[in-house]
């Protein structure tokens, strides 16, 4: 049966950078909310990375409102609204290209009048 099971299973690693999604635990965590609540909490950034499975999130402020949890409670997180990311770790080429396109578009609105 061991065999049989690791060949379909996976073993979930995330690197550092990466957008998660946390499980929110009824047991550890009383949540009084509405009864169809989301299951899942987040997303969160993966900010450090300790051996055995386990990592330390950071939200979008960079504030770390869990403990380092396991990986095992975490699921990578595929949606369309990315957390914004502050000017400062932007290069100077990314900052003039974003210009440039944002220029080029002004005249577009005018195409479809």
């Amino acid at each position: 049966m061991t065999k049989a099971y690791e060949k379909l299973s996976r073993p979930r690693a995330f690197r550092k950078g990466e957008l998660v999604l946390v499980l929110r635990r009824i047991i550890t965590s009383r949540h009084h909310g509405p009864k169809f609540a989301p299951n899942w909490e987040g997303p969160f950034i993966i900010d450090q990375v300790y051996d055995g499975g386990t990592y330390l999130l950071a939200d979008q402020e960079g504030n770390h409102p869990i403990s380092p949890i396991n990986g095992r409670y975490l699921k990578k997180y595929h949606g369309q609204n990315r957390p914004v990311e502050s000017n400062k770790h932007r290069s100077r080429e990314e900052e003039n290209s974003t210009v440039d396109w944002v220029k080029s578009c002004d005249g577009v609105d005018r195409l479809f009048e």
